[in-house]
């Protein structure tokens, strides 16, 4: 089979919209009873199995009621079930056709629980989720975002207590009020601002979107998102450029070429939709805080 230039897919170009995407999710005051920590698990569970099925109708159900069930839960997760979450999101995103998301999924995924393997019952090899999954894998760790100090209670974010938030993935937000009960829980993407919770910077007003003066300001959830897609982009493109030297390698034996081009032209294509995401949620930072 010979080398010829690989083609470029624009449809890819859309995939990386869905950074900022969030689905809407029953609210803390919408619960008409607490869940507990393992009900979100037999949700997961039930997604999983679902998706190893080929059953979409059932996954999503599955997938509507594990939201649900963040919102209301009345326990903090472990990591193992945070991780749990974020691939059942993962697997969500990759249904919904939205790579960009899928990686920072798995991002998430192996940002808790470090060597995690993706199971050959849901990306047997050559599965195209299995290519997010490699994606994701070669990320480097973003930077953290520090947490104003709550004036009471705690903190968990994906499981542990934390003293910041991840720029670059999502995470699994739990505020812990004064009497050990979750007064909020939340899966908080990319682009979202941070829930509310008592802090010390909230009853000074630093947390306030206002503000006086001459000169730029800047939106936070967008400059949020655009440093999400650039970190995508990058990883992206890396991934496309390793799948294009094998490609090239004339020693990779002719059966592989059909894949390899296709996982090519994939990654590159989601490396420049994610690009754009940036540049244009760079700008809206900009424009849209200076308002």
């Amino acid at each position: 089979m010979s080398r010829h230039p690989m083609p470029f897919s624009v449809r890819a170009l859309v995939l990386g919209v869905g950074l900022a995407w969030s689905p809407a999710f029953a609210s803390d005051d919408d619960c008409d009873e607490s869940v507990s920590a393992r009900t979100l698990s037999q949700h997961v569970s039930t997604g999983d199995v679902a998706f190893a099925d080929l059953d979409e109708s059932g996954f999503q159900v599955a997938r509507w009621n594990a939201g649900q069930a963040v919102h209301c839960l009345n326990e903090t997760l472990s990591t193992g079930q945070v991780a749990s979450y974020h691939r059942l999101e993962a697997l969500a995103s990759f249904l919904d056709r939205d790579h960009a998301q899928t990686v920072m999924s798995f991002k998430a995924v192996l940002s808790v629980a470090p060597g995690y393997d993706l199971p050959l019952s849901l990306a047997p090899d050559n599965h195209p989720l299995r290519v997010d999954f490699e994606v994701a894998s070669g990320l480097a760790a973003g930077a953290l975002v520090p947490l104003p100090a709550p004036t009471e209670g705690s903190v968990i974010v994906d499981g542990t207590p934390a003293e910041g938030v991840p720029l670059d993935r999502p995470y699994v937000f739990q505020y812990i009020g004064a009497d050990g009960a979750v007064a909020h829980s939340e899966l908080v993407r990319p682009g979202m601002p941070l829930p509310d919770y008592p802090s010390k910077a909230s009853r000074s007003g630093a947390g306030s979107s206002g503000g006086g003066g001459g000169g730029l300001s800047l939106n936070v959830p967008l400059a949020v998102t655009a440093g999400a897609a650039v970190l995508a982009s990058g990883g992206l493109y890396l991934a496309a450029s390793g799948k294009a030297a094998s490609f090239w390698d004339t020693t990779t034996p002719p059966a592989q070429l059909p894949d390899l081009r296709r996982q090519t032209n994939t990654l590159q294509g989601l490396s420049l939709g994610a690009g754009i995401v940036a540049v244009g949620a760079g700008a809206g930072a900009v424009v849209v805080g200076s308002f």
